[in-house]
């Protein structure tokens, strides 16, 4: 069958033919439906382990997509280089040159996506776990129960009631003889140790212990990035059901968490009863030794290894208890992050266009001249970018700059762009022999996506050195704030770098190259 097609394309469609765009395409699309499998059954998000990689062999199987594309690209290239009309003097119009690098873009694109392709089927089977819903209904679960399970004092310890005053006469009088200024001197567990001791207690804030659940205080288990489309409810939820002494939602929590253990096998050793007498104490809800809880299983020695890595500690409570609270937290940070976090996969994909971009003119400039050409331009396309490096850093150490050097460098390369594209202009108009300009022709072709990036470079560094954090104080506010809108948009100048790309590419072939490729030798 694919026989029969090539057959079919030389007769009809020769460009087709030559490029093996059939072939090419169908092995890309195979692979890539290859590596999307294999990154869905290679994960495994574990609800064992406390903090395991979901992602288990990703490294290898990343080495493994890469390697596999440079392989493909060099079996393509090799059947790509057989014939070429345009070294032959063939007649090409601008529309078919433009096609060809096209397709030789998007050829090039299927190989360097087979990472890409790996990581979607990660992200895929990690979704599989929980649909979005779940994901958030699990999540606040979570984010509420935390307050419950008390795995340290320190989480739950306020010296005083918040408002207070330290320096009221009956703040200190409330801490009587025993509290001088030697307590200032104690470390925070110290500190802790000797209020818990002394049940200091306040006349006008008698529900106020200085060890409560009405304290916690803790960085959220989840981070919840601006680009998260959903809300959850934290831990002052609890506390406004504790104050209230609203028992039945405190006991639906309870419900919820024991529900979302069992989902996934995970265990506790103790009944929800004996949590509620362990926690619900009206008014005071203290915590102590007398009702601490170790937040994973600690008979599995894995999941204890786990911990004490993360923690430094893997000791369990005073009380005995354990929840599978930590394999929980860290199985759904990573089915979030599936959810929520997309700037892996955009780079990813970023990243397999911008290296089939640069490949693909890689490949075009060696077809529009010669090897040896190509090698010579290549060979000093490396010693300009070296020496210009060795430039910038003699330039920039005498004058104390860090934007000097920087500027320097993009500044020799733009001139370095100039100088090739009036030489190669000037012989175009005066039919002048192309003599050593085929070396030009490849170094204009590498740098029509080089060219935007370093002016975009250079404004942005330039920009960036109008603030002095020093003084505080302007070079040029409106340079600066041109800066601060470029760090913003980042992305979005990368993608449109791209487009131009696209968009140079046909006017160099119809302005310059095919004008450039009918001048004669000498």
């Amino acid at each position: 069958m694919l026989k029969k097609i090539q057959q079919y394309l030389l007769l009809n469609h020769p460009l087709l033919w030559n490029i093996k765009i059939v072939p090419a395409l169908l092995g890309a699309f195979i692979i890539n439906i290859f590596f999307f499998i294999g990154g869905y059954i290679l994960t495994k998000v574990d609800f064992s382990y406390t903090y395991s990689n979901p992602f288990s062999g990703a490294a290898l199987a990343y080495m493994g997509a890469i390697l596999t594309s440079i392989l493909l690209f060099i079996i393509w290239l090799v059947f790509y280089s057989k014939n070429n009309a345009f070294k032959s003097f063939y007649p090409r119009s601008s529309g078919g040159l433009y096609l060809e690098w096209v397709l030789t873009f998007v050829i090039i694109l299927g190989f360097v996506s087979f990472p890409f392709s790996y990581h979607q089927g990660s992200i895929s089977k990690v979704k599989s776990y929980a649909s979005k819903s779940e994901m958030i209904k699990a999540i606040e679960t979570l984010n509420l129960i935390k307050i419950l399970i008390p795995t340290d004092k320190t989480s739950y310890y306020q010296e005083y009631p918040t408002d207070l005053p330290s320096n009221s006469p009956k703040y200190e009088s409330n801490m009587g003889t025993k509290y001088s200024d030697s307590i200032e001197m104690m470390t925070y567990e110290d500190r802790i140790e000797y209020f818990e001791s002394q049940n200091i207690s306040y006349e006008d804030y008698p529900n106020f212990a200085q060890l409560s659940l009405l304290n916690y205080y803790t960085l959220d288990q989840f981070y919840f990035s601006s680009k998260c489309d959903f809300t959850v409810r934290n831990s002052d939820t609890v506390k406004k059901w504790l104050i209230e002494q609203n028992k039945e939602e405190i006991s639906k929590l309870m419900d919820a968490f024991i529900a979302l253990q069992n989902k996934y096998n995970l265990s506790m050793n103790f009944t929800k009863d004996e949590w509620m007498e362990l926690v619900y104490n009206p008014a005071k809800y203290p915590v102590g030794d007398f009702n601490l809880i170790t937040p994973y299983n600690y008979k599995e020695e894995e999941a204890k290894y786990e911990y004490s890595y993360y923690y430094g500690s893997n000791e369990k409570s005073s009380t005995g208890y354990y929840v599978s609270y930590s394999e929980l937290e860290g199985a759904y940070n990573k089915i979030m992050d599936a959810y929520v976090d997309k700037d892996e996969a955009m780079a990813l994909c970023m990243v397999a266009i911008c290296m089939a971009l640069s490949i693909s003119l890689f490949v075009f400039s060696f077809r529009a001249s010669s090897g040896k050409a190509w090698l010579i331009a290549a060979i000093s396309m490396g010693l300009i970018l070296f020496v210009n490096g060795i430039l910038s850093l003699a330039v920039s150490s005498p004058m104390d700059s860090g934007v000097v050097g920087p500027l320097f460098y993009i500044f020799v390369m733009l001139v370095i762009f100039s100088v090739e594209i009036v030489s190669v202009i000037r012989k175009n108009v005066g039919r002048k022999a192309k003599g050593k300009s085929d070396i030009f022709i490849n170094h204009l072709i590498w740098f029509i996506p080089a060219v935007p990036a370093l002016i975009f470079m250079a404004i942005y560094i330039f920009g960036h050195d109008q603030y002095s954090y020093t003084s505080v104080a302007y070079k040029n506010k409106g340079l600066y704030e041109t800066y601060q809108f470029m760090d913003e948009h980042i992305m979005e100048f990368v993608w449109g770098n791209i487009c131009l790309t696209f968009v140079s590419v046909w006017f160099f072939i119809q302005m310059i190259l095919r004008k450039w490729k009918s001048l004669p030798e000498q």
